[in-house]
């Protein structure tokens, strides 16, 4: 199988924006407000989920937890990454990351055994 059909994985920097929205809108839920529920448009990689796959490729979007250290966030990663290798019967995944996204992968690479796992690691904006 070429690389190109491996899944793709975003990796999101330090803060979602995503969970920040879903956490005000529940606040808001819970005072009677109407609830928004974020999706691709208000997500992290604001719409390049949904044009990456219009155009054919396999993605999912990262959940690690919310400003931790980089230690935590790598092993959150990994079982990202292992929970879409399971599910999708893969060898290896691609990684598009930003920011401490980046940062998180190259530590999961190095420090949790991963990088037979990755097929590649992009960084965009990573303080390396």
């Amino acid at each position: 199988m070429s690389n190109a059909k491996y899944p793709i994985i975003l990796a999101h920097g330090i803060a979602r924006f995503d969970f920040l929205l879903n956490y005000f809108s529940k606040t808001f839920d819970a005072l009677g407000l109407s609830q928004v529920t974020a999706n691709d448009s208000v997500h992290y990689f604001k719409g390049i989920a949904s044009h990456l796959r219009t155009h054919g490729f396999d993605i999912y979007q990262s959940s690690v937890s919310f400003a931790r250290g980089v230690e935590r966030r790598a092993e959150d990663l990994r079982n990202e990454v292992n929970k879409v290798l399971g599910i999708k019967n893969q060898e290896k995944v691609h990684i598009i990351a930003h920011s401490m996204g980046g940062l998180d992968a190259r530590h999961m690479i190095v420090n949790h055994d991963m990088a037979g796992k990755v097929s590649s690691l992009t960084t965009i904006g990573t303080p390396h």
